[in-house]
């Protein structure tokens, strides 16, 4: 049963991915009972156990990643742009929206351009070198730099 656990851990984890990672054990936990509860279904002749489990797992997973998706809101951010988020956390996401606004506003007008166009837009830097006629050697440790301004003034807000 390790092993088998082991095996249902590993393709939980990549079929979750990151977004649900928490939800891994639950999924082994239900995996592992279904297993155990339904092993007289289990054919040989048609295939593996490892696959019979295997597959018992990326349903399960698909099913739970169904079930979050249809209880998540869609917020439109512009075009190209879409989050979801749970109940929970949309308050909470405003509130950040509203921080992380203010920061930007605080930056000069170059390095609130260079943060939208990287990951608001999701331009690479030729494209950004192209539309603001700069350096694409200049993109990289321009748009750093414009990070660490936001942050510190993030970090100097969230403190007081």
């Amino acid at each position: 049963m390790d092993k088998h656990q082991t095996m249902v851990r590993k393709a939980a984890l990549k079929y979750l991915g990151k977004n649900y990672a928490n939800w891994v054990d639950d999924i082994t936990q239900d995996v592992m009972l279904k297993v155990l509860t339904n092993f007289d279904k289990f054919e040989e002749k048609k295939g593996s156990i490892e696959s019979w489990i295997y597959t018992m797992t990326r349903n399960l997973c698909f099913d739970l990643m169904a079930k979050k998706a249809n209880s998540l809101k869609k917020i439109e951010m512009n075009d190209s742009f879409v989050l979801y988020a749970d109940e929970e956390n949309l308050l909470e996401y405003k509130e950040l929206k509203k921080i992380i606004r203010t920061g930007l506003d605080q930056l000069t007008e170059i390095d609130r351009t260079l943060l939208v166009m990287r990951f608001y837009m999701d331009m690479r830097g030729r494209e950004i070198a192209e539309k603001l006629n700069i350096p694409e050697n200049q993109i990289p440790p321009r748009i750093m730099r414009a990070k660490v301004r936001l942050r510190n003034y993030l970090n100097r807000f969230l403190q007081e």
